[in-house]
């Protein structure tokens, strides 16, 4: 084979293979572990061990909600456009059940959480992605 078509060819896989696009859906599929708040007015901010139920279960279009292990909260969901309650940069949300969007980011195997501006006594819940 020729030197340039075989450099073509590898080029060509290279490109194709940093290309995937991961919907924002399929990023947040999957069981997510409360780890930490900030924020927030009273009691309740700090950090969460392992283990301690509360857990956000997504699949493409419905989550499950529990706290303490108990089903707290369910019901469908869809990816939609929101800010950052503290820096007003774009980001993603997530509509709960067409009523209510938080906007959230996912990073390496995090998720957080924006419920509201930290100055106005809102919170930054960050969960940990664990085993199904």
């Amino acid at each position: 084979m020729k030197p340039g078509i075989y450099l073509a060819i590898m080029l060509l896989v290279l490109l194709t293979a940093c290309n995937k696009n991961v919907s924002s859906a399929d990023a947040l599929k999957g069981r997510w572990e409360l780890r930490s708040v900030y924020g927030g007015y009273g009691p309740g901010g700090g950090n969460y061990e392992a283990g301690n139920g509360n857990i956000y279960f997504f699949t493409s279009n419905s989550y499950r909600h529990y706290v303490n292990n108990v089903l707290n909260d369910s019901g469908s969901y869809s990816i939609t456009k929101g800010e950052n309650p503290d820096t007003g940069e774009s980001m993603n949300a997530i509509l709960f059940d067409s009523l209510y969007t938080v906007p959230y980011l996912i990073s390496h195997n995090n998720l957080k959480l924006y419920y509201g501006a930290i100055a106005a006594d809102g919170s930054i819940a960050t969960y940990e992605r664990i085993a199904e």
